[in-house]
């Protein structure tokens, strides 16, 4: 709702009434709107960990770009997440006190992404730090256009067009990545 209308347009008396609790009820979990926001962006975060570590783990570097590509489709492919994406567009336009906690939240991501790293790092394969931004970099490239079709076009699903960027930026970052760390 909040994705919809805004924090101020929307009425935790209509959030009551969509979920099927009454309004006192509601205040009993969340006693402000912004307890509530505060909870959402969690939440969402969470989902998204949960995604991620659904994935399999790569046993060579190279082929991390496929398994950061199919996190972030998988991401993508929930109606739900879309909708979280623009709920925190419009929470950090309408209310920038929230700005900290959802930048904290993404840059925690990013550091729970580098168990990833670490994995490679202890072997000796790449330097953590090189492979936290190796990691970062892919999930920029994937998850960037993956928000404009899915979370600001509304698209159900990612394009043919999109599918041939990820295809091709994955095989991309597969050749630098043995190339480079070979």
């Amino acid at each position: 709702m909040i994705a919809e209308r805004g924090i101020a347009g929307a009425s935790l008396r209509e959030l009551a009434r969509r979920v099927g609790i009454s309004q006192p009820s509601l205040y009993h979990h969340f006693p402000t709107k912004e307890a509530l926001v505060e909870q959402i962006v969690h939440h969402g975060a969470r989902r998204m960990v949960e995604t991620s570590i659904r994935g399999a783990f790569p046993e060579r570097l190279e082929q991390l770009p496929r398994v950061i590509a199919a996190i972030c489709l998988d991401l993508y492919a929930t109606p739900q997440h879309p909708v979280y994406v623009r709920f925190l567009f419009v929470v950090c336009i309408e209310e920038p006190s929230f700005r900290p906690l959802v930048q904290r939240v993404f840059t925690e991501m990013i550091q729970g992404a580098s168990w990833m790293a670490h994995a490679f790092a202890s072997q000796g394969v790449i330097d953590q730090q090189q492979c936290t931004h190796l990691i970062q970099l892919m999930i920029n490239a994937f998850g960037f256009p993956l928000l404009e079709e899915r979370a600001l076009w509304g698209l159900e699903r990612p394009t043919p067009q999109l599918l041939a960027y990820i295809d091709g930026t994955t095989a991309m970052l597969e050749e630098m990545i043995r190339r480079r760390w070979g």
